[in-house]
């Protein structure tokens, strides 16, 4: 594994066996797994078809966002907050929302924080954006609840945030319990808001299966007359300043 010593020290993390463990792997199989992950870590090569070596060079980016892969029954856990992470991240919430405000008219922040409260997978969801640097806030909203989503305006500094595929955007979103923020919401949020998000940067978008197809899909941007639009992207085009922007729909407390 040729570049392994480097980008674990480069990146200040445990070596690779350690976090993920490949041991019960035939030796063939360890050595495709540590080379992969190099090239997939180093942003070489897209995530591999193999589902055995897939399945390791996940888990060790899953364990790299926070998520303890540990556990057989991963899927299955329920995603909840400790009491002290509910308060944290409602307080930054709410500062944001307050900072906000003009964007929020008409909206009152405790039916925001009451709704959040009460609704333990969506507060977690609404963490871990947070924790991957997506300034998390209340985007829109109607009768029956509201949605918050990114609104970063540099590209997040968390862990496999940049020059990530469609599929990979669309994956960290799924583990975040999040769906990718619509092209039509996307531009609509800074219309209303008359404000441009992405000035230097450009984001992965929700895309149907029509355009999926073609191996394309939506990319939030602005051309090159100044303007907001969501072009269609090679699904594995990278670029140092992509993330991409997610969205949770959240209803009102009854």
């Amino acid at each position: 594994m040729k570049n392994h010593e480097a980008s674990a020290q480069a990146h200040n993390e445990h070596d690779f066996e350690e976090v993920m463990d490949i041991s019960h792997l035939p030796k063939e199989e360890q050595a495709s797994v540590e080379e992969i992950f190099d090239l997939v870590n180093t942003r070489q090569v897209d995530m591999p078809d193999d589902t055995t070596i897939r399945a390791a060079c996940h888990g060790y980016i899953l364990s790299k966002l926070g998520y303890d892969i540990s556990d057989p029954d991963y899927n299955d856990i329920k995603r909840e907050l400790s009491p002290e992470k509910k308060a944290e991240i409602l307080c930054v919430l709410k500062k944001r929302f307050e900072a906000n405000k003009e964007f929020h008219e008409g909206l009152d922040w405790a039916m925001i924080e009451t709704a959040l409260a009460t609704n333990d997978n969506a507060l977690w969801s609404v963490a871990e954006l947070e924790k991957a640097g997506h300034a998390p806030d209340v985007t829109f909203s109607d009768r029956f609840g509201f949605s918050i989503g990114s609104c970063w305006e540099k590209e997040p500094k968390g862990p496999y945030q940049t020059m990530c595929s469609y599929d990979e955007a669309a994956e960290m979103a799924h583990n975040m319990g999040l769906d990718l923020m619509h092209p039509i919401d996307y531009i609509h949020l800074q219309e209303i808001r008359n404000k441009i998000y992405d000035h230097k940067t450009s984001c992965w978008l929700k895309t149907n299966e029509e355009v999926r197809k073609t191996h394309h899909a939506y990319c939030g941007h602005i051309n090159g007359y100044g303007q907001i639009e969501a072009s269609r992207f090679y699904v594995h085009n990278r670029m140092s300043d992509r993330s991409w922007r997610g969205t949770i729909k959240v209803l009102w407390a009854e």
